[in-house]
């Protein structure tokens, strides 16, 4: 979402969207697990998939939104930036944030609000805005 300024009003600008679709591990990894043998004798062991599919598709995600925030400071496109994301994403973006990016961020929101609609994002940014 951007504003311009005193008085513009906020207006959505691009959107991401993370398709959670169906993320459990059996239907990432639909074929059965891979079986080893023990090195010494008859024992037989179903091998773990690599990852939790879930994380990695949360991670992806992020790095797509850091993708699209520095890209968009390189093109000088914000001067100030208020982040909002759940506790855990919000860690995640703060550990990935430049230097350059951290210095224009003058507020983060930690809480969820994907089910909101934008006038109701708007009022738990206003203590942000200018007037």
């Amino acid at each position: 979402m951007s504003n311009l300024g005193p008085g513009k009003g906020v207006e959505a600008v691009s959107s991401l969207q993370f398709e959670r679709g169906d993320l459990s591990e059996s239907n990432m990894f639909s074929d059965r697990p891979g079986r080893t043998f023990d090195s010494h004798g008859q024992g037989r062991h179903i091998l773990e998939p690599p990852g939790d599919a879930n994380r990695e598709a949360k991670s992806q995600f992020a790095q797509t939104i850091l993708d699209k925030l520095h890209d968009n400071l390189s093109k000088n496109k914000f001067d100030q930036l208020i982040v909002i994301a759940p506790p855990s994403m919000l860690g995640y973006l703060r550990e990935k944030f430049s230097k350059q990016l951290s210095t224009r961020i003058i507020g983060e929101i930690d809480k969820d609000l994907t089910h909101l609609t934008a006038r109701q994002i708007i009022e738990h940014i206003t203590d942000f805005l200018a007037a």
